[in-house]
């Protein structure tokens, strides 16, 4: 069953120096609708961060404030100050469907995915291996000996994390992690559209055979609104079967079947139309294959049909120069 919220979450979790947030960010460059889930912190604002848009800065009388009212997922204390995710922006941006990213902890993640586990991607990003994660905290994120040491004691049961993810990023090329992220996104919107359409009820599809039976200049038509004898068929079969039908029931005796004029075009068994109009509306779709029939012989139509000249006829382009006639004005 699909989720009532139709939002999604990708928690891009990893150890630290993976380059969660650089792959994050070249994404939310390219891509304005997906933003990034602003997290609850007791930290300073940093310089280039924006209030509600990585973080929302509150102070730890408010932050435990939160907790005691059930307003956080989860939260965590890392180096002394509080972080944690709030479940009201995240409930509302998931209900409103909004794409979010979000970089989390393992703790995070589960949590989310345990409050809602139909709009919560797991994305597990990692360094190509923890030699690469060294030198990448040593030469772009400039961390002392001390910090390294730490975050490397972490490092393994974060890595034992990934199995548990929905993907796995290597960010071995910062070019290729981000294609991959942008691919992950497009393929679970994609998996939701289908998994949508799997519960939507199907649309109303109609198709009918309409035929122009033709003799010097005149056609058979029923009485009422000089309707053309048609007869509807179902998909995967034949429609000119169909609309020979509703020529021989518009008759008094049964002609032969090679009067279609696009009997010389038939493949596999299959006659084509000469034309197919689509009166498909909002609510449904209809489709109506036209052939013209023309005979050499006179016509003797059946009860509750006639013969009226087929410049009386209001018929699409293509049909009227089927059957050799010129164009009207009202022509369909």
């Amino acid at each position: 069953m699909v989720s009532a919220y139709p939002g999604i979450l990708f928690a891009l979790i990893g150890p630290a120096g993976a380059g969660k947030n650089t792959v994050m960010d070249r994404v939310l460059a390219s891509q304005a609708n997906i933003r990034q889930l602003a997290t609850a912190t007791t930290r300073g604002q940093r310089a280039g961060e924006m209030e509600g848009r990585e973080h929302y800065f509150v102070s730890r009388d408010r932050f435990e404030t939160m907790l005691r009212e059930g307003a956080l997922l989860e939260h965590a204390i890392v180096h002394g100050e509080y972080y944690g995710i709030p479940r009201a922006p995240l409930e509302a941006a998931l209900r409103n469907g909004e794409l979010l990213f979000a970089d989390v902890d393992m703790l995070g993640a589960q949590a989310a995915r345990t409050a809602f586990p139909d709009n919560v991607i797991l994305v597990f990003v990692q360094p190509p291996s923890l030699s690469a994660l060294v030198e990448r905290m040593r030469e772009s994120r400039g961390e002392t000996e001390a910090q390294i040491g730490r975050r490397l004691l972490r490092a393994p049961s974060e890595m034992a994390f990934a199995p548990q993810c929905d993907y796995i990023i290597t960010n071995d090329s910062l070019e290729q992690a981000t294609g991959a992220l942008m691919a992950i996104v497009t393929a679970e919107l994609a998996r939701r559209t289908v998994r949508q359409l799997a519960q939507r009820p199907p649309r109303p599809l109609y198709m009918d055979a309409c035929a122009v039976v033709t003799y010097h200049g005149q056609a058979v038509v029923t009485e009422a609104d000089r309707k053309l004898p048609s007869e509807a068929f179902a998909l995967e079969s034949m429609p000119h079967v169909a609309a020979f039908h509703a020529a021989t029931r518009s008759l008094a005796s049964v002609p032969a079947s090679d009067a279609f004029t696009t009997l010389d075009e038939a493949t596999d068994g299959y006659i084509p139309p000469v034309y197919v109009e689509d009166d498909s509306n909002t609510d449904e779709d209809r489709f109506r294959y036209f052939y013209v029939l023309r005979f050499s012989t006179p016509l003797d139509p059946a009860r509750g049909y006639r013969l009226v000249d087929l410049s009386a006829l209001s018929l699409p382009v293509a049909v009227r120069e089927a059957v050799g006639e010129p164009a009207m004005s009202d022509e369909r």
